[in-house]
C-alpha cells in the first residue's frame, strides 16, 4: 500500500513547479471520500507540532499570531482548535464563495487541494527552521516568499477547482480572506473584551 508520504510529496513538489497540473492531479488521484477529512486533521496537527517545536528551539523569538493566541489561551490544544478552525472556515468559504460565482468545485475537492495546500505549506515549515536554525538573518526573507508563493499556488488550486480564470480566481481567495480577517478581528475583540471584564 502506497504511504501518503509517497504520494502528497511529489504532490508538493509538482505544486512548486507547476500548480495548476497539481490540482488537476490530486483531483483526478480518487482518494477515498473517508480518507481526506483525516489527512486534512493529520496536516494539521503536524503543523502544531512544528510550531510546539520551533518555539522550544528558538524561545527567543516572537511567536506568529496563532502560537501567540494559543499561548495566551493557554493550552497547544487551543492552538490545534485555532489553525484547524481557520482551516475549515477557509475550505467552506472557498466553497461557497466560488460557487456562488459560478464555480463547479464540490466540498470534497476542496477539501481536497486546500490539504494538499496545507502540507506544501508544512514542508516549508520544516524548511523555515532549518533555515532559522543555520542561517538566522535569511529567515525573514524566506517567510516573505513562502508567503508569496503559496498565494500562488491556492490562485492556481482554485482556478482549477472552479474553473475560474486566474483573475476571477484571486477574487474569490481575496473575498474569502477578508471575511477571515473580519470574522477574526470580531472574535478577538470579543474575547478580549471578555477577559477584560474577567481582570
Amino acid at each position: 500500500m502506497t504511504s501518503p508520504l509517497a504520494v502528497l510529496l511529489p504532490l508538493a513538489w509538482q505544486s512548486l513547479r507547476d500548480p495548476r497540473e497539481a490540482a488537476s492531479a490530486v483531483l483526478s488521484i480518487g482518494v477515498p471520500r473517508h480518507a481526506i477529512l483525516p489527512a486534512g486533521l493529520l496536516v494539521v496537527v503536524l503543523s502544531v507540532v512544528l510550531t510546539a517545536i520551533a518555539e522550544m528551539l528558538l524561545p527567543s523569538l516572537p511567536p506568529a499570531d496563532g502560537a501567540a493566541e494559543a499561548r495566551r489561551l493557554g493550552s497547544p490544544f487551543a492552538l490545534l482548535a485555532l489553525l484547524g478552525g481557520t482551516l475549515l472556515a477557509y475550505v467552506f468559504g472557498v466553497f461557497q464563495v466560488g460557487r456562488a460565482m459560478g464555480g463547479r468545485g464540490s466540498l470534497l475537492e476542496t477539501v481536497l487541494v486546500m490539504v494538499l495546500l496545507q502540507f506544501v505549506i508544512l514542508v516549508s515549515q520544516v524548511a523555515e527552521i532549518a533555515i532559522i536554525l543555520l542561517v538566522p538573518g535569511l529567515a525573514g526573507f524566506f517567510a516573505v516568499g513562502v508567503a508569496v508563493v503559496a498565494l500562488w499556488i491556492n490562485v492556481n488550486f482554485v482556478s482549477v477547482l472552479h474553473g475560474f480564470t486566474l483573475m476571477r480566481a484571486f477574487g474569490a481567495v481575496l473575498i474569502v480572506s477578508l471575511a477571515l480577517a473580519f470574522a477574526a478581528l470580531v472574535m478577538l475583540s470579543i474575547t478580549g473584551a471578555g477577559v477584560e471584564g474577567a481582570a
